[in-house]
């Protein structure tokens, strides 16, 4: 509609005729009014169609930017293109224009009010019993319409109402406001700092586009579009040519892609080395591999140690090169990779490394790598049994955090040999466990134990998300008496099999002073851990949280059917055989719930408690805030979504989601 669409237009319709791709699959930053609105319908154009919207579709956002962009230069508030005098002159002729056709087509329009009625032909009212109206408008002759539809890219989908209302509401307010309030300040005007804050919203694609603006955006933007690379082992297997091919050539062709693959990572890689202004902005580095080892072993390139050393060897020597010039790099992630002991010295050398993150990557045995001070987060996924992973973080002698994700491994840690010299919590402030099995909460409580004994237990936060074996009653007595008289203020214990109400006794017998308590209840091996009902009734455990001196959370996946809404007239309803359409006629004021009744008896046990809340697979559906007015009286809100979610990732992380606990920095650590 506005002259900057016509171009876009023209450009497009130019693509098409030339056969050339078209170029709406990139999300651009949103310099001008509903340009986001206009990509994301764009991207579900087969959807949209196929609801039965016609072609037209997206006029309506080219019509609303044409009104809404003049209305922002008379009102002072418009988009990132800015409000400059060439592209006011260029919308205001266009308007003009636009005014003199619309004038003419009013003058052919008829208008007329007509009362809406309901599916089945019954009368429609609002909330105030008034009969809801709308108004149709219609041109004669239908020429003129569609002439003025053709001349301004407008289709007979756009209704003609919404133009009428938004012409007549644009001549109104350039009555009031009839002065244009032009741009004074440019976005490179700006304080530095809030130009930042700028780039971080607008994300790597919009500080790619901000700093092609001008040099000074470019030098303030490159901080954020160098700070993260991710380098990967990529995948180009057509696999249904590889189906077509004799068994025994399979082999070699997957060779030869896979080679190849390697030798343009190996590339990428030493172009990275010969950049300093990218490498001195690097500070988070991701080295993925998408091949699966079978394919790799079909190919015969991973079958034993020495032929992943011959095949991973120039990457890792790549990855050397490169860490030796990337001294700023804080955050290193390793998935699906065969890490060589060149690689590793590597790695462990960095001297500003602060989190490692390993998933499902080999390594070869390594004796010994150089000690690190500066890494104090780990990630560690243990998939199909990769413990030699352990060997990367060993020599992290300040690790302070530790997320450890089991899946399909005969033990979570490493062999006992290992274990008699190593004990990772000896320094770990934060522990975090996901499906680990029975005989494995034996080796954490004996880790806990040897390092409780020997004084140097710092742990504050656990979480043990047990397996399919869960967690039994002998299991949790011996976990809380290796815990008793430690420093844990946040516990969470997913999958636990025992859920009588003296369990509440016995931990709180063992850690008196916990601040949150996470407890998701199993029934059997099968079910995993939602909603579930308890052996016993809720107000049967409240009680036995008076035992805690200072607990404020406590969230549990006690079952609650807080889906289906409670009615004051459901006995009308009842009565009558629930027909088929009676919720049609329920008063929303009429349904009501008073489970936060639950939340006031756990509160008036425990006189700390200001938070409960009622889980489903980690998640709360449910959660009470608890206060006290001045004079003691309970006072318990229901919390929204945001702020449910918000609490979660703080005191339960979500390692499935990849959220863990809350990382340690150096700044953190001093100020402990």
């Amino acid at each position: 509609m506005d002259s900057e669409d016509e171009r876009e237009l023209e450009a497009l319709e130019s693509h098409v005729k030339e056969g050339t791709p078209r170029f709406w699959d990139v999300n651009a930053l949103q310099l001008r009014l509903y340009q986001q609105d206009e990509w994301v319908d764009r991207r579900n154009k087969e959807r949209i169609l196929a609801a039965g919207e016609k072609p037209e579709y997206l006029t309506i956002h080219r019509l609303n930017r044409f009104f809404h962009s003049i209305m922002g230069f008379h009102s002072g508030f418009l988009d990132l293109t800015g409000r400059h005098p060439p592209r006011y002159s260029s919308l205001f002729a266009r308007w003009t224009k636009f005014l003199e056709d619309y004038m003419r087509l009013a003058e052919h329009s008829f208008c007329r009010v007509i009362e809406l009625n309901g599916p089945n032909g019954e009368p429609l009212v609002d909330a105030h019993g008034q009969r809801v109206k709308q108004r149709e408008v219609s041109v004669e002759p239908p020429e003129i319409l569609r002439e003025f539809e053709k001349k301004w890219r407008l289709g007979s989908w756009y209704p003609l109402e919404h133009i009428f209302e938004e012409a007549n509401n644009l001549v109104d307010f350039l009555n009031e406001h009839p002065e244009p309030v032009f741009q004074k300040l440019l976005l490179q005007d700006l304080p530095p700092a809030l130009l930042h804050r700028i780039m971080d919203v607008a994300g790597l694609e919009g500080a790619r586009l901000l700093g092609s603006a001008s040099r000074s955006l470019r030098e303030i933007a490159s901080s954020h579009i160098y700070p993260s690379r991710t380098v990967q082992l990529s995948i180009k297997l057509d696999g249904v040519a590889l189906r077509k091919l004799p068994e025994s050539e399979r082999g070699p062709a997957i060779a030869s892609v896979a080679l190849a693959a390697r030798d343009r990572l190996v590339k990428e890689l030493e172009y990275l080395s010969t950049r300093p202004d990218i490498i001195a902005k690097l500070q988070n580095l991701s080295l993925i591999g998408h091949w699966k080892r079978d394919d790799l072993q079909v190919a015969g390139l991973v079958n034993d140690e020495q032929k992943c050393e011959e095949y991973y060897g120039p990457i890792m020597r790549a990855v050397r090169d490169l860490l030796a010039k990337a001294t700023n790099v804080q955050f290193i992630k390793i998935a699906d990779f065969h890490v060589t002991l060149e690689g590793a010295k590597a790695i462990t050398s960095l001297p500003s490394l602060r989190t490692l993150e390993v998933r499902a990557s080999t390594l070869p045995s390594i004796s010994e790598l150089p000690e690190s001070r500066s890494v104090l987060n780990g990630i560690l996924d243990l998939s199909k049994g990769q413990l030699r992973q352990w060997q990367l973080l060993m020599p992290l002698a300040n690790l302070r955090v530790l997320s450890l994700f089991v899946v399909d491994c005969e033990r979570a840690f490493p062999p006992p040999e290992v274990l008699q010299t190593y004990n990772p919590f000896k320094t770990i402030e934060k522990f975090a466990v996901t499906g680990i099995e029975a005989g494995d909460v034996g080796v954490l409580s004996s880790l806990l134990r040897s390092a409780k004994s020997s004084g140097g237990l710092k742990l504050t936060h656990l979480k043990v998300v047990a397996g399919h074996s869960g967690l039994h009653q002998p299991e949790l007595k011996d976990l809380f008496d290796a815990l008793s008289g430690t420093s844990i203020q946040y516990l969470v214990l997913d999958g636990i099999y025992y859920a009588e109400v003296d369990v509440i006794d016995t931990i709180a017998s063992a850690l008196p002073d916990l601040l949150c308590l996470t407890l998701s209840y199993r029934q059997g091996t099968r079910q995993k851990s939602e909603k579930v009902l308890w052996p016993r009734s809720s107000w049967e455990y409240a009680p036995h949280l008076a035992k805690f001196r200072n607990l404020q959370h406590f969230r549990w996946n006690f079952h609650l059917n807080f889906e289906e809404p409670v009615l004051a007239g459901i006995l009308g309803f009842f009565e009558d055989g629930f027909k088929e359409d009676w919720y049609d006629y329920v008063d929303p004021e009429e349904s009501y719930s008073d489970w936060d009744a639950i939340a006031r008896v756990l509160a008036a046990y425990c006189p700390t408690l200001t938070n409960v809340s009622f889980l489903t697979s980690s998640f709360p559906v449910l959660e009470y805030n608890i206060s006290r007015s001045e004079d003691g009286k309970l006072v318990v809100q229901e919390q929204d979504t945001q702020a449910m979610l918000a609490s979660t990732r703080l005191i339960d992380p979500d390692l499935v989601r990849n959220v863990t606990w809350p990382q340690v920095t150096p700044e953190v650590t001093q100020g402990n």
